[in-house]
């Protein structure tokens, strides 16, 4: 999941049955001689897509989900004595009624980006991209205007963000969320690039023992449910493993906060193994992480400072994807980073 502004944000990321007329494709069509691979695009109308946004088989994102993290996307809708199975249920619902259709001017100008993003990821391997991609259009009701986000092989695009026509952003995004669809559609490349940057999942964060407050307050991110990958730090306490966790600032819903982001707080929390093997996320009283400040720079020797996107390896990775990408379009960009930050691209764009 990413959030964008005017610039790229640096992180402190009822089914319309009136429209029959099927998914508008695009074939990636580009003189390029670089572009071998035959990748299609769906730009998925209404009906499809409130179909389509509700499958999600490899992340599971519905079954993690927290009651908060529900009520906060859904703007207060939702009770204290509602079922979690009545409320995702609702949940579903919203989705599917946020979802609207892209014009044909819209397709027009996204095809373009896309044949482009296409090009510049065959740059890197020409294996990156799955066969077919579809493409959703949001109204932005429940992350917001600026939120992009996967689902499967989908990516959907907030209609807010689409109107701006800003071709570098909506390119950008594009290759950051591409991303995302070759991590979660290829494990075994995901777990070498994850420990790249020093993670190893340690399970699955539905299982993880948790204590309140921290556990009703988890927020999820939809490109990376699951936050079960500790990555080992160095600080005062000792050696120390971590995982990267988003939560709620507040532990309700308030008209006084907006949107989704608004709630968003990241931090890294210590986990410690227990003797049946399960994994103990570390919290204070108050459910914040007890993490000493010194680890942070063994936690930066690792992932670099390419991006300050840090919420979830993945999309640590995503960004170092999307720089990749770019400079094969722009070399001169890679001079913006530091020697140990260039080594690291370089450690990524083998690994792909």
């Amino acid at each position: 999941m990413k959030k964008y502004t005017h610039q790229i944000i640096l992180l402190v990321a009822v089914v319309c049955i009136c429209f029959a007329c099927k998914p508008k494709q695009i074939g990636q069509s580009t003189p390029s001689p670089t572009v071998v691979s035959d990748i299609t695009v769906e730009f998925l109308d209404s009906l499809d897509a409130s179909k389509t946004v509700l499958i999600d088989n490899t992340n599971q994102i519905f079954s993690r989900l927290t009651r908060l993290d529900m009520c906060i996307q859904m703007k207060g809708d939702c009770k204290e004595d509602e079922s979690m199975e009545s409320l995702v249920s609702r949940y579903k619902k919203y989705l599917q009624v946020d979802v609207t259709n892209f014009t044909d001017e819209e397709i027009k100008w996204m095809s373009g980006l896309w044949a482009e993003a296409v090009n510049l990821c065959n740059g890197l391997n020409k294996n990156i991209l799955p066969p077919n991609v579809k493409l959703i259009k949001s109204k932005g009701t429940y992350y917001g205007g600026d939120a992009f986000y996967t689902r499967e092989n989908c990516i959907v695009f907030p209609a807010e963000r689409i109107a701006l026509r800003d071709n570098q952003s909506m390119l950008s995004v594009m290759l950051h969320e591409i991303f995302h669809l070759y991590s979660r559609a290829k494990p075994d490349k995901q777990a070498a690039l994850y420990n790249i940057i020093g993670f190893k999942q340690i399970g699955d964060s539905r299982e993880l023992l948790i204590d309140s407050p921290l556990k009703e307050r988890i927020l999820s991110n939809p490109d990376g449910p699951n936050f079960a990958y500790a990555i080992d730090l160095t600080s005062s306490k000792g050696d120390i493993k971590c995982i990267p966790i988003i939560s709620s600032t507040l532990p309700k819903f308030t008209k006084e906060k907006g949107q989704f982001f608004d709630y968003l707080y990241f931090d890294l929390f210590e986990v410690q193994k227990q003797s049946d093997g399960s994994w103990k996320v570390i919290s204070d009283a108050e459910g914040q992480a007890m993490v000493p400040d010194d680890a942070m720079p063994s936690f930066f020797d690792q992932i670099k400072y390419n991006t300050q996107y840090i919420i979830h390896p993945d999309e640590v990775l995503a960004d170092n994807f999307m720089i990749l990408a770019l400079s094969k379009k722009d070399p001169s960009s890679l001079d913006a980073f530091d020697e140990a930050g260039k080594e690291l691209l370089k450690k990524i764009e083998k690994a792909l």
